[in-house]
């Protein structure tokens, strides 16, 4: 099911409305199973913006998306007669209300979680920063927030290469510019 959702260009947020909706811990159900136990989540974030709910599919955070959501995806790339029926059924029973959602904020089951982003595309950009400068590079974070194919950003970055060696812009030499890429 993921891998047909990731082929048909569907975006992040997309994917893990999804995701909370056919799994047994995304989108606040781990915290729904831990309720009334205190829960301490230490969190590495591999998205950008670093929305706690599309880490990992939220499964410690409210999740504010809805069985009906999930299906309007699936709708909108042509992929309802493509799920398997156990997903399918799954979701229909949700729509219906014979399942229940996905927890949301103003359920109790969040009172005694705690989360901690303590790893970050922004944290880890900035770490680098520091240890360029301490080698003696001039330093430039250009984005911790680009997304897209792999190529383009290349392409990108490697011009901004070129008119650092021609014109000393956007950072003189010897310099180091730094950025996060996420890969659609």
């Amino acid at each position: 099911m993921t891998q047909r959702i990731l082929d048909c260009g569907a975006d992040i947020h997309e994917i893990n409305t999804i995701r909370k909706h056919i799994s047994q811990i995304k989108g606040g159900l781990l915290a729904q199973w831990a309720s009334p136990s205190t829960m301490i989540g230490f969190i590495l974030s591999d998205v950008v913006g670093d929305q706690l709910d599309v880490i990992g599919s939220g499964p410690t955070v409210p999740d504010s998306s809805t069985f009906k959501e999930a299906w309007s995806i699936l709708e909108k790339y042509d992929l309802t007669k493509e799920i398997a029926s156990s997903i399918k059924n799954h979701l229909l029973s949700g729509i219906e209300g014979k399942i229940g959602e996905t927890p949301k904020r103003e359920d109790g089951v969040f009172e005694k979680v705690y989360n901690f982003l303590i790893g970050s595309n922004i944290l880890a950009l900035r770490a680098a920063e520091k240890e360029a400068s301490s080698l003696g590079f001039n330093t430039l974070i250009l984005s911790s927030s680009i997304v897209g194919e792999t190529k383009e950003a290349a392409r990108f970055h490697a011009a901004i290469a070129k008119e650092v060696i021609s014109s000393g812009n956007p950072v003189p030499r010897p310099s180091c510019i730094i950025s996060g890429v996420k890969p659609r």
